[in-house]
């Protein structure tokens, strides 16, 4: 059985890449997270599987942050946290971070 075929029996709910980030994207803009005024940070798992994902978010939310580790475990200390929010410049203290944390997947 291909891992489609395993998601769909197994997990009938789940959504692609795409839609995810279509969906928080348009539910994080009822929130004022303007694609312009919000900076995106990716907390993903280093394997290969979650490029497609990471790459969606980069196309939808623009230049993104990936802090990524093994099996998705976001290890981030002080000085880790704080580098992530300078990366966007801020002089109007108006931009705002969003932080994707997601499980490793089983497939692109």
């Amino acid at each position: 059985m291909s891992v489609e075929a395993t998601r769909a029996t197994h997990l009938p709910a789940a959504v692609t890449d795409g839609e995810y980030v279509t969906r928080s994207s348009a539910a994080l803009r009822t929130q004022g997270f303007q694609p312009m005024k919000a900076f995106a940070v990716a907390g993903l798992c280093r394997d290969a599987c979650t490029r497609p994902l990471s790459d969606k978010i980069r196309e939808t939310r623009g230049e993104t942050v990936t802090l990524s580790s093994l099996a998705d475990r976001l290890f981030l200390g002080t000085a880790r946290f704080t580098a992530s929010l300078h990366y966007a410049p801020d002089d109007d203290q108006e931009t705002r971070h969003i932080y994707f944390i997601l499980p490793c997947r089983t497939s692109a």
